[in-house]
Order: structure tokens, then C-alpha cells, then sequence
């Protein structure tokens, strides 16, 4: 079981790279401000986890396959957007003050090779799934590989395909700023390094 927070400041690094956006429902036709530096994004998230692995059962080193579901629930907001309004964190998509969902669910195996680790790893949202800017469920699947090159030394590599559609603003309604879906494609090939002391 876990409980978390954050709070969360942004910036622009240009017209492209801004850290949060947001849209007045005050404004016709809607119209997309910086706040750069304006208010406080802000989250409190309880969640579960449970996982399993065969490997607390056979004493082999080739009979480690691992499973574990995660759940959380989330409220989050932004200080400064006036109600009904609609907020864009660090690029995440439009969203407004409300309750989120986020779950995960990972199958793997483990060995003891360099590759030591194989694994598909699916994620399911559901941004304010209590009020108008509800999304349909937002789907991300990652296959991934884990070497482990030295004791302290790891290189993950991952592949990400999701639903989820790149927003061009509907002005006609505030609900269509929200994150609309699409049929599952290719998103992303993500490279980490971790090195531990």
C-alpha cells in the first residue's frame, strides 16, 4: 500500500516547451495561455500493489516468473484555473481538477544470463473519470528488457505503443480538449542506464 503527494511548479523553455497550459472556459473561442510560473500543480495518490513470483516456490535459477498488478487512485488540480476549467501539465494533455485512475499490470521472467530480465508491462488511465473532461481508458503496452551488465549496472531498454490520439483543440466544447484515444500504435523506444553505489 502507498501514499504519496507531489507539487509542481512550471516553466517555458519556448513556444514549444511549455511546462503548463492552460484554457479559461471563460474564453470564446477558447484560447491557450502559459502559466509559466503562476500557480501550483498539486496530487495526492493512495495505491496497491500485489505481485507474485514462482521463485519463492522452486529453488531453481531459471524458475522466476514474476506477476504484479498495481492500482491508484489520484486527485489532482492546479491552483490557479477557475472551475471548468482545463489545465496541460509538462505536455500530458488537457485535464481539469478531479479524480484520476492509473493501473499496471507486468508478467516477466527472470534469469540468470546478462538479459536477465524479459517482460510486458500494461498501463491503464482514466483522466477525471468523475466529471465532463472524462477519457475513455488510456492504454500504454511495453514490452522490455532489463541487462544487467555488472552487480551495480543496469541498461533497460522499452518499447511503448498506446491509444492515445495527439490533441488538436475542438473549440467548439471545453470536454473535447480532453485527451481523446485512438487505435494502439507505436509511441516511443526509451533507453535507460541506472548505476547504483
Amino acid at each position: 500500500v502507498s501514499l504519496g503527494g507531489t507539487l509542481g511548479g512550471a516553466w517555458d523553455l519556448g513556444d514549444s516547451l511549455q511546462g503548463l497550459k492552460y484554457i479559461c472556459h471563460c474564453d470564446t473561442p477558447y484560447n491557450e495561455k502559459s502559466e509559466s510560473f503562476k500557480g501550483i500543480y498539486l496530487k495526492g495518490k493512495v495505491g496497491a500493489a500485489l505481485q507474485f513470483d514462482t521463485a519463492a516456490f522452486f529453488s531453481s535459477k531459471w524458475a522466476s516468473i514474476f506477476a504484479r498488478t498495481y492500482h491508484e487512485l489520484s486527485l489532482q488540480s492546479y491552483t490557479n484555473v477557475g472551475k471548468g476549467g482545463a489545465w496541460n501539465f509538462e505536455m500530458s494533455g488537457y485535464k481539469g481538477d478531479g479524480l484520476f485512475y492509473h493501473g499496471e499490470y507486468i508478467v516477466g521472467y527472470n534469469m540468470p544470463l546478462i538479459l536477465d530480465k524479459v517482460a510486458v508491462m500494461v498501463e491503464t488511465d482514466i483522466n477525471n473519470f468523475n466529471d465532463f473532461m472524462s477519457t475513455d481508458m488510456l492504454i500504454t503496452l511495453s514490452p522490455l528488457l532489463n541487462f544487467r551488465v555488472l552487480d551495480n549496472l543496469n541498461i533497460t531498454a522499452l518499447v511503448q505503443f498506446n491509444n492515445k490520439a495527439s490533441h488538436i483543440p475542438d473549440y467548439a466544447d471545453m470536454a473535447n480538449n480532453a485527451i481523446q484515444t485512438k487505435p494502439i500504435a507505436f509511441s516511443k523506444a526509451v533507453g535507460m542506464v541506472t548505476y547504483s553505489f
